[in-house]
């Protein structure tokens, strides 16, 4: 059987440039919705909206509304841990 070392590295080379060809379009195709993403105006109010939702959902900042699931939920031990941890134990 002939062995053929030359076209064993022309096709070694082809897939290895389709490789790196297929990476560069995939970074370019991230950053350019990176890009548009960050251009419209549509995305940031939205997610304004969801940085003031997340903070009503933990609840750290704000009292307590009305109503009978919030009123049986008390947070107050577990910020207290959390920042008596966070300040003695994290780096």
């Amino acid at each position: 059987m002939y062995y053929n070392k030359e076209s064993k590295k022309t096709n070694f080379f082809k897939k290895a440039g389709i490789a790196i060809l297929m990476a560069i379009l995939m970074l370019i195709s991230f950053g350019g919705g990176m890009y548009i993403s960050g251009k419209n105006e549509v995305i940031k109010e939205l997610a304004k909206g969801e940085a003031v939702y997340l903070g009503k959902i933990i609840g750290k900042y704000s009292q307590p509304g009305k109503g009978p699931l919030i009123q049986d939920i008390n947070f107050d031990l577990f910020w207290e841990v959390w920042d008596t941890i966070e300040k003695e134990y994290v780096d």
